[in-house]
């Protein structure tokens, strides 16, 4: 039985109908189809003799030969291009870095949902690395101060910017908590005593 993965079906099935071939740079292989889908499937390398097929039967003149990586045939080929470069000029926001550092200073950087569970120490001072979020974007017209910013692991950071939120009403913070609801599960932010203070 010769197997081999078929990429239509993006699944390993035995090759229908296998024979050996020849591929562009010399190397052996098998040539067959998929029993699924009729797609060309090729196992590259020569089988060792316990596989019952002829051994490497000429090839018509006018057979196209195969591509030895037919789904990343375009990668192949241009791998040794350089990339294009091209000019831009952009409008960007000047964020509020000294507002972040100090919140993450206050926080040692430690996210103020998990914690350190999804973060790491950076290898160049071993401090965690963490991001500032702001709770109001600042595309719709949130304010770039203490105020609006959390510090967050990278993980949830981008769960709040992707995933669904639910309760992100500042006006609902307890002794200084808010609970949130991440597509569906519970998490609460915690602020600093000094943070919270600028929130009120």
């Amino acid at each position: 039985m010769i197997e081999a993965y078929c990429v239509k079906c993006r699944a390993k099935w035995e090759i229908k109908d296998p024979k050996y071939v020849t591929m562009k740079n010399g190397h052996p292989a098998v040539k067959g189809t998929c029993p699924k889908c009729g797609a060309g499937m090729y196992r590259i390398g020569k089988l060792d003799s316990s596989n019952n097929i002829n051994e490497h039967p000429q090839k018509p003149e006018n057979q196209p030969e195969p591509e030895e990586y037919p789904f990343f045939e375009e990668d192949v080929k241009s791998k040794n291009m350089t990339p294009k470069r091209k000019k831009e000029i952009r409008e960007i926001t000047v964020r509020n870095t000294k507002a972040v550092k100090k919140l993450k200073k206050l926080y040692n950087n430690k996210c103020q949902i998990s914690g350190t569970k999804y973060t790491f120490k950076k290898k160049d001072n071993g401090e965690y690395y963490s991001e500032a979020h702001h709770l109001i974007p600042l595309g719709e017209d949130g304010a770039d101060n203490v105020s609006n910013i959390v510090i967050l692991s990278p993980l949830i950071h981008r769960m709040l910017h992707y995933a669904k939120v639910d309760g992100l009403d500042l006006n609902k913070i307890k002794n200084n908590k808010l609970l949130i609801k991440i597509n569906g599960v519970k998490y609460v932010i915690t602020w600093h005593q000094d943070h919270a203070k600028t929130i009120k």
